[in-house]
Parts: C-alpha cells; structure tokens; sequence
C-alpha cells in the first residue's frame, strides 16, 4: 500500500470485541464521511463468523478497508509481553502497529470500545511531529 493523502484509522480487534468495534465504526461514520478514511484493522480473528457485524457496518457506509491478521505466537514470541486475566493478548496488538502498518505514515488509533460523537479531523490534523 502507497502512502496516500487519505486519513488512516486503526482499530485493534480480537473476537471478544468485534461486536464494540462495529458500534464504535458506526458512530464513527455517523459523524465523518467514510470516503475520507481508510480503516485499518489489525485482529488475530481468522473465523469469519465473529467479523459479521464489523463486515456490515463497513460495507453500509461503503468504507475502504484492510483486515490485517496478526499471529499471537509472533507477540508472545517477541518477549514483550505479560499476559493475564485482566490483560489479554489483544491489548498488544498496538504496540505491533508499526511492523504491522510499515507503509502507512500516519494513522489515528481508536479503541473499539468507545462511540465517536463528533468528527475527527481537527484531532487527526493535530501535528504532532515535534512530540512523536
């Protein structure tokens, strides 16, 4: 993938979650134009069935999308991480963005349980550069 003009979100998204995400995508397009941005979603999910609702919520408002799948045994295998009850595997998968998103530039991450209320792009247009 080339680096482009359009905006880049990322969410992170196991099968426990996928339900929260398509809510959190929804409000999301509800309150910014979906041509405007490109969803990014990095998962360990493989089984389609627990992708549905996020599958709907993309294609009703004609979203641009990837689904990248990222291997637990490559994170677990990176030493960098502590899993346990209350932290599970997913909650690393953003440390992985960078490897995983190696081509795109800039990208606004979105936890999958929150709504969005309003637009996003005075905080994705925020520069950043001299704190990053």
């Amino acid at each position: 993938m080339e680096k482009t003009a359009r905006k880049n979100i990322t969410i992170t998204v196991d099968k426990n979650y996928c339900i929260f995400a398509a809510v959190m995508l929804h409000s999301f397009f509800l309150n910014n134009a979906a041509n405007e941005y490109y969803i990014h979603i990095v998962t360990n999910v493989r089984n389609p069935f627990f992708k549905i609702p996020l599958y709907y919520i993309l294609k009703k408002h004609r979203a641009k999308y990837t689904f990248y799948f990222i291997d637990e045994k490559t994170i677990q295998a990176s030493g960098k991480v502590v899993i346990t009850l209350h932290i599970t595997i997913a909650t690393y998968f953003r440390l992985f963005l960078p490897s995983v998103l190696d081509k795109i530039d800039k990208t606004l991450f979105l936890d999958s349980d929150m709504i969005i209320d309003g637009k996003l792009n005075e905080l994705y247009d925020t520069n950043i550069e001299q704190y990053a």
